[in-house]
């Protein structure tokens, strides 16, 4: 049996620190049923279950197969230097903003099964009437993005990205498709 980096990570957030953290679990089965072996004073809060309303944007993806996942990192950047850079990086000059907030739908899919190998929209629930729901959440998450960034000083550079994917290229070990 593996036990997964990630799943130890999330346990110890939620168990020792979840009211850092905005949760939206989506359980499967009666929340009774999943806090049966759950120690006292860390069982599963109804606070924290998804009430089907739109999930916020993910901004991590785990998974084996991240080909159809490269370019989000691609437009997040270029999303985020909207709200943070007086001008565009030149990774972004090129894009349209109003596509890459379409290309940002797959960040409310948490059900990564679901996942269209074309990327499709279609399998977003981001179509129809909720449409506006994602780009009033995108724009709030970029929008609490660039608070963190200029409060803290933080800077964003592609250029770092791409130095660390050259540096992993002759590595025979890599197996993550190229980010550009």
């Amino acid at each position: 049996m593996q036990i997964s980096p990630v799943n130890i990570h999330w346990n110890y957030a939620y168990y020792f620190e979840r009211d850092r953290y905005n949760w939206s679990l989506e359980i499967c089965e009666p929340l009774t049923e999943k806090n049966k072996g759950l120690p006292a004073g860390h069982k599963l809060r109804w606070e924290d279950v998804s009430d089907g309303s739109l999930p916020r944007p993910q901004t991590g993806f785990h998974q084996k197969n991240t080909a159809a996942l490269t370019t989000t990192a691609l437009t997040s950047y270029c999303i985020a230097a909207n709200y943070t850079m007086d001008e565009r990086p030149k990774e972004c000059k090129e894009k349209d903003l109003k596509v890459l907030v379409k290309e940002s739908y797959p960040m409310f899919i948490y059900d990564l099964q679901k996942y269209g190998p074309d990327r499709s929209i279609k399998t977003t629930p981001c179509i129809g009437a909720t449409e506006k729901d994602c780009i009033d959440h995108l724009d709030l998450h970029y929008r609490e993005y660039a608070r963190e960034y200029s409060e803290h000083g933080r800077r964003m550079d592609w250029s770092v990205l791409e130095k660390v994917e050259s540096m992993a290229e002759p590595m025979p070990h890599r197996k993550c498709p190229s980010f550009g």
